[in-house]
């Protein structure tokens, strides 16, 4: 899953300026919520929540990553726009 995680991650924090942020964190969404609805689906509840936890901190380890390595990225957009999420 790290992979695709990390590709997703990606694209949010490379987005252009000017996609809206709905376009740009859709396919990490997407991607999210099938994979969780599978392994909800087939996994002990007690493992899913193991697994859940696990692709959490994935995820934060990604944005972590690719924001320790890059100067360029900004969270400006990513600011301004969260309050289409409220």
């Amino acid at each position: 899953m790290r992979p695709d995680i990390k590709k997703n991650v990606f694209h949010l924090c490379w987005s252009p300026d000017k996609e809206p942020i709905q376009d740009a964190i859709e396919p990490l969404i997407e991607y999210l919520d099938h994979n969780l609805q599978t392994l909800y689906k087939y996994l002990l509840r007690r493992n899913f929540k193991t697994l859940l936890a696990e692709i959490w901190q994935e995820s934060l380890e990604e944005f972590q990553e690719v924001v320790s390595n890059s100067d360029e990225v900004t969270f400006t957009k990513l600011k301004l726009e969260n309050r289409a999420f409220k």
